[in-house]
């Protein structure tokens, strides 16, 4: 979890929280803490979208290769199928 939305809060906030608790203002307090949390939770959110994005690219990058790997492999398949035929048609020649 990133802590700068926290640091940042207590900076902005920190002179505000110390003032209102010193003069008994428990819902400007109440008020201050919610801010912060809502900073908190707006880096979760972000944090879960990078890695839904991270997760969603990794998957397309393993099916691509997947994909790319079965290609290759019916290619192979393919020049030796020819590469047989071409040696039988060597073979007959000789005769």
């Amino acid at each position: 979890m990133d802590i700068q939305p926290v640091l940042d809060a207590i900076k902005d906030y920190g002179a505000a929280i110390i003032s209102t608790i010193s003069v008994g203002g428990v819902a400007a307090v109440a008020g201050v803490i919610i801010k912060i949390k809502k900073g908190i939770d707006e880096a979760k959110n972000k944090i879960a979208e990078v890695n839904a994005k991270k997760e969603e690219s990794e998957k397309a990058l393993t099916d691509r290769y997947a994909e790319l790997t079965t290609i290759i492999k019916d290619q192979n398949n393919k020049i030796e199928t020819l590469t047989e035929e071409v040696s039988r048609v060597k073979g007959n020649r000789k005769n």
